[in-house]
């Protein structure tokens, strides 16, 4: 199966399909694998975040795919990688996902910002004031 050309459409929804039906069998890196055979990034990147909670391996497999500007990276830096490293305070993570969205400006704050739990939320909030 694997010396087809998945160019041909053909190949690809075959691919597609075999990864659906590892989803259903609970074998996620073989259905992150399909999807990327199959052509589609975003499947196999969502299959990462959230079926494997691997978010290291889904911003590898977006760079290998699509470069480092790519449109799926700018998301899961946008919409895991920013509020999780928030959430943590984690934030060297944080300043390496703003840096990668070429937002130097937040990509230093965030590390010499104050990072303050809020209890009514029981979520992380960044605080930037100048008397930090």
């Amino acid at each position: 199966f694997l010396a087809n050309d998945f160019d041909v459409p053909r190949w690809r929804t075959a691919a597609l399909k075999n990864a659906f039906a590892l989803l259903g069998k609970r074998r996620f890196d073989m259905a992150a694998a399909f999807f990327i055979l199959g052509g589609s990034l975003k499947d196999a990147v969502n299959v990462c975040l959230k079926q494997m909670c691997d978010f290291q391996l889904a911003v590898a497999l977006a760079r290998v795919v699509e470069g480092d500007n790519g449109p799926v990276l700018t998301e899961i830096l946008k919409s895991s990688i920013i509020p999780m490293a928030i959430k943590e305070g984690n934030r060297w993570l944080g300043s390496w996902a703003f840096w990668k969205l070429n937002r130097r400006d937040l990509s230093v704050r965030i590390l010499v910002a104050r990072l303050l739990r809020d209890k009514s939320q029981r979520e992380c909030s960044l605080i930037f004031s100048d008397a930090a």
